[in-house]
């Protein structure tokens, strides 16, 4: 696995941790297969950290070029 895998590995897990996404494991054949879906919590921080965002890019200033 890349370091980059690994990251994301550990992000999803403090995703978990904190109540905004939930982990299934099972097997295709016998090969493993992870989904993530996200929680309502999830889905709501999601949606502040959205607006918080559009809010700061509505707010930048527009370069006329």
């Amino acid at each position: 696995m890349s370091p980059s895998g690994v990251k994301v590995i550990l992000l999803f897990g403090k995703g978990e941790d904190a109540g905004y996404i939930e982990v299934e494991k099972n097997f295709m054949g016998r090969r493993p297969h992870t989904m993530f879906h996200l929680t309502n919590k999830g889905r709501g921080a999601f949606d502040e950290y959205h607006k918080s965002m559009r809010q700061v890019l509505d707010e930048l200033p527009v370069n006329n070029l």
